[in-house]
């Protein structure tokens, strides 16, 4: 191939790459809109907290398996909390949408203000050496990158066959029908949805976990982080599991070539600029659901 092809080619399979990662951590907030309504920025607390905790036990002499096993523990226990504690309360009150939102956003200040307490302001890298290179043909990935892809693509495709073939699936697919007559049903609707936190808490800390081991994490970005995920979401479509999948994608497409067009620094312009023009012409984004049922065959 020539030089060109070969650029054009690496940008799309950098970009696939990152859309991928990008598609899970998207999925991990679809979880629990879908079933509750609610943008759980609890999320990107998350982000930054678990890679913390991991680089904590690492250096207090564990070793990695075990760190990274902590480290991914902790996602559930505080998606879970935010649950119990914040938003099951707002629920019982009967609370708009903005309040569940206010809400969130004060449990991620309060997170993250926590964790820069205990673990300090800096940032930091989870692996220790500079990684090494793959080769694929002409095209170079990094070990970094063939991690994310294959524990993303294989995060995505567990999520997908749990809310498929699972009981407790099946009942998160009812609730984000119609939870009221869920209730009517006897259906255990607030205990489905401490499940689709704990699950979003589980896939988030996976998420950041790889993204630190990339790229390091620093305590003061989680939000910043998390931004693209919820964008991808509200770009692929909140109704439907395939929404944040096609969203993540997209968006991570679109931010490597932005990248590569101009800079790293026009990404998040771009990516929000795009989203506001769904959210002015397309509403709905990429996937609707399909009358009848959520993501019907």
């Amino acid at each position: 191939m020539e030089t060109t092809e070969i650029l054009a080619v690496q940008i799309l399979l950098n970009g696939l790459i990152s859309g991928i990662a990008l598609a899970a951590s998207s999925l991990a907030f679809g979880l629990v809109f879908l079933s509750t309504r609610v943008f759980h920025l609890g999320l990107c607390a998350i982000y930054v907290i678990s890679p913390l905790v991991t680089w904590e036990c690492v250096h207090r002499g564990l070793s990695w398996p075990v760190a990274a096993a902590l480290g991914l523990a902790i996602g559930p226990l505080l998606s879970t909390t935010c649950y119990l504690g914040n938003h099951r309360p707002l629920q019982k009150k009967g609370a708009t949408s903005e309040a569940h939102f206010v809400a969130a956003l004060g449990g991620y200040l309060c997170m993250v203000q926590m964790a820069v307490m205990i673990f300090g302001n800096e940032s930091r890298m989870l692996r220790t050496n500079l990684g090494s290179a793959r080769s694929l043909g002409q095209l170079t990935l990094t070990d970094g990158q063939v991690l994310a892809a294959v524990i993303s693509t294989v995060t995505v495709v567990a999520v997908l066959f749990w809310i498929r073939q699972t009981r407790r699936g099946l009942l998160l697919r009812a609730i984000a029908q119609n939870p009221s007559q869920c209730l009517l049903l006897g259906i255990p609707v607030h205990r489905v949805e401490a499940t689709a936190f704990a699950v979003s808490g589980a896939i988030c800390a996976l998420c950041s976990l790889l993204s630190a081991y990339e790229t390091g994490v620093d305590p003061n970005t989680g939000f910043i982080a998390g931004l693209p995920a919820i964008a991808a979401l509200l770009i692929g479509g909140r109704s439907t599991l395939k929404g944040p999948i096609l969203g993540g994608i997209f968006v991570g497409l679109m931010r490597t070539v932005s990248a590569w067009l101009f800079s790293a620094g026009w990404q998040d312009a771009v990516t929000f600029t795009v989203m506001a023009l769904f959210l002015l012409l397309r509403p709905d984004g990429l996937v609707r659901a399909r009358e009848g049922g959520l993501d019907r065959p």
